[in-house]
């Protein structure tokens, strides 16, 4: 394979990482591109580069963040649920000096986002979810496999490979090692996922006008798409859609069409 066939199959290919200490926590991020700011919170795997991200990066500064205990960055001894993790996540973001910015979020990281969202209007200008797991009661794709006792069972030696993310054709080096990889960080953190719909959260951004962008693959194994009318019911300026020929992972699945929809969205916006 040549340095252009595999700067094309792998993503990130622009992005700087880098590292910020936040409350005694050294915290990996990694940014790209210029424009208006546009930070990504990662699933429960920790910081991924996509597609999706790469190609935003053409419109928007973005910067991708791996929260304490996360994908690649140190465990926080303090291991913090969401919403408190949602403060030093904002704070990280202003000790890179970026004061008001458009959040994302998928799947975990969609509860992560929508706590900084609630905790921090006044910094957040919209929020954009795909595959986001908040409200997720009578929505989640696994029935009988709630995300704690998914760990606890695999704490006890039970087969959860049912858990690992899919092989998709654009992600070639997602080996099955790879993903195995993905499982054991994903466990990791899956257990601060929070109650399958948490009224204070609810109750919080109910009484905000935060515009929200919520995408949902048509073919997602985790949550059903037909949760996208409950994120329309807790939040009166959220606009849903339902994306084709995409499963839990958007942003790799369908990235021309992703990054469309969020740069539009983004674009559509008052101005700072």
């Amino acid at each position: 394979m040549n340095v252009a066939e595999q700067n094309y199959l792998i993503p990130g290919g622009a992005f700087v990482e880098g590292k910020v200490v936040v409350d005694g926590l050294q915290i990996r991020y990694a940014q790209a591109g210029s424009g208006a700011d546009l930070v990504m919170l990662p699933t429960s795997s920790g910081m991924m580069f996509n597609f999706g991200a790469d190609k935003l990066a053409e419109s928007f500064r973005v910067t991708m963040i791996d929260p304490p205990g996360w994908g690649e960055s140190p465990l926080d001894q303090k291991t913090k649920p969401i919403p408190d993790l949602a403060h030093t996540t904002a704070a990280m973001i202003a000790a890179l000096g970026i004061e008001r910015f458009v959040l994302s979020g998928g799947s975990i990281g969609g509860i992560h986002a929508l706590w900084l969202t609630a905790h921090y209007p006044d910094r957040v200008r919209a929020t954009i979810l795909d595959g986001s797991m908040a409200f997720r009661k009578d929505n989640w794709a696994t029935p009988g496999a709630d995300p704690v006792a998914m760990v606890r069972a695999a704490e006890q030696g039970a087969d959860v490979s049912a858990m690992l993310p899919r092989a998709h054709p654009r992600k070639p080096w997602a080996t099955l090692e790879f993903r195995q990889r993905q499982l054991k960080r994903i466990l990791r953190v899956i257990e601060v996922t929070g109650p399958e719909f948490d009224e204070d959260l609810a109750a919080k951004l109910g009484a905000l006008d935060t515009p929200v962008l919520a995408l949902f693959g048509a073919n997602d194994h985790f949550v059903f798409p037909s949760v996208a009318k409950v994120y329309e019911r807790v939040m009166k300026n959220c606009k849903t859609m339902i994306i084709d020929d995409a499963g839990h992972e958007i942003p790799n699945e369908q990235p021309d069409l992703y990054a469309g929809l969020v740069k539009g969205f983004v674009e559509s916006l008052p101005a700072v």
